[in-house]
């Protein structure tokens, strides 16, 4: 039995989006309030399909532990990382243009919703004239979608070998080298933030709160599962070789 508490966040993960688009441009109800609701939304769901592993009375964890961390960095690689890198960062860098001509619609709205926290990722056009992104937001698109496709070959790759052990070896390592350079960058970018008393945050008092809340929680998983990534590595590496053994074994 798969666990009910993945669909629920999952469902919460990616109906935000949607959901506010129908509110915004729907309904016409307030831009900012529904640009701070979705952005809860996704935080939550995303934080949620990585713990619920962990704590859920559902599902089957044959293994306790491991089964429970391989749950968690699954999601953590397909929908949190994976998804995101490719879904929103490699347009985000490849439609500059696009976007800041069109700024308020549905296309542009995750880039407006996260602005509330960090306002670099909705502002496309620096001295008036040029259209272009910050170099920084720039750079972390390219860094993340580009570790985020090599991360989903090494994931096809592992999969068409049947997990054999040199397959798995790469996935391993390539996630492990992509987390660790997230985990660098974001520990940067957070303190970054903090030190300079978060200037690209809204400066509005009625969401200013909000926005920072919102940088730490959509930017937290980010600071905790490539740790436990490196964990997940671990066992991944010996139950390839021991299915190896066995392998070898079983052929004499």
């Amino acid at each position: 039995m798969s666990d009910p508490l993945k669909a629920l966040f999952l469902f919460t993960f990616l109906a935000s989006t949607p959901i506010a688009w129908v509110a915004v441009y729907g309904y016409k109800a307030d831009p900012a309030t529904w640009a701070i609701i979705n952005s809860y939304g996704f935080a939550i769901g995303a934080t949620g399909l990585y713990l619920y592993p962990f704590f859920s009375p559902f599902g089957k964890y044959e293994d306790g532990f491991i089964s429970r961390l391989h749950a968690a960095t699954l999601n953590w690689i397909v929908w949190l990382t994976v998804f995101t890198q490719i879904m929103f960062q490699i347009p985000h860098n490849m439609m500059v243009e696009t976007l800041d001509a069109s700024k308020g619609s549905m296309m542009e709205w995750p880039f407006y919703a996260y602005g509330f926290a960090d306002s670099r990722w909705s502002t496309y056009r620096h001295n008036g004239i040029d259209v272009g992104l910050a170099p920084e937001v720039w750079l972390i698109n390219w860094n993340d979608s580009i570790l985020g496709v090599l991360v989903l070959a090494a994931m096809i790759y592992c999969k068409r070998e049947k997990q054999s052990i040199s397959s798995t070896i790469i996935l391993v390592l390539t996630v492990v080298f992509r987390d660790a350079t997230l985990w660098r960058e974001t520990v940067e970018y957070l303190w970054d933030h903090h030190r300079k008393g978060y200037p690209h945050t809204v400066q509005d008092e009625a969401y200013r709160a909000h926005g920072v809340i919102l940088l730490y929680l959509v930017n937290f998983l980010w600071l905790i599962a490539p740790i436990l990534s490196c964990v997940w590595a671990y066992f991944q590496l010996l139950t390839a070789m021991n299915n190896h053994i066995r392998s070898e074994v079983k052929a004499r």
